[in-house]
């Protein structure tokens, strides 16, 4: 008798719901997409030195692709990013290649960069590769402006920890997931 992964029928659930196929409404993706350029300025802000290599690049647009989604940016003349209605030229295309957003969001919380292609501008882009390779989002100062540093550094402590958790369970499970497939083969 063969062995069953532990976690098949989530594989099966998975493959067979349609909710999958589901699609996320274009209001709720433009929603997101201003939500993320809210807090990218949010960053770019708090960081003068960013602004001022982006103020040099003021107007140039950068246009965004991943998956079937394209969004373009142009710098303004803060030196910041808003939503660009041209869309007939973009001075830098960058490529997100990795498709998952989990992929995307697990390395953007641990500070490494998704695969992406990029064209366009070489001035613009080593800009914006100064802005990505120095620039962070400090989650606990922010958090400390409302709760105060404490609190604030207690909060990040645990979802630090609760994140590292959260990797090593999806871990173990992948590591039972090969046995079970491993035991299952040499059954066969």
């Amino acid at each position: 008798m063969a062995t069953q992964s532990p976690f098949s029928w989530l594989e099966e659930f998975l493959q067979t719901n349609p909710l999958h196929k589901l699609e996320i409404p274009v209001w709720a993706v433009d929603e997101l997409e201003r939500r993320l350029l809210a807090l990218m300025n949010h960053i770019l802000i708090h960081e003068p030195q960013a602004c001022t290599r982006l103020l040099s690049q003021r107007g140039k647009v950068i246009q965004v692709k991943w998956r079937e989604r394209v969004v373009n940016l142009e710098v303004t003349a803060a030196g910041l990013l808003d939503r660009s209605a041209r869309v007939t030229y973009a001075n830098l295309i960058f490529h997100i290649k990795t498709d998952s957003p989990m992929q995307i969001i697990k390395s953007f919380f641990l500070g490494l960069n998704p695969d992406i292609h990029i064209e366009g501008d070489v001035e613009l882009a080593g800009d914006v590769n100064w802005v990505i390779e120095n620039i962070r989002w400090d989650i606990e100062d922010d958090i400390s402006r409302i709760f105060g540093d404490e609190l604030a550094y207690s909060i990040t402590q645990v979802a630090k920890h609760v994140f590292k958790k959260l990797v090593e369970f999806k871990n173990s499970l992948a590591v039972l997931n090969s046995r079970a497939i491993r035991e299952e083969k040499s059954k066969t």
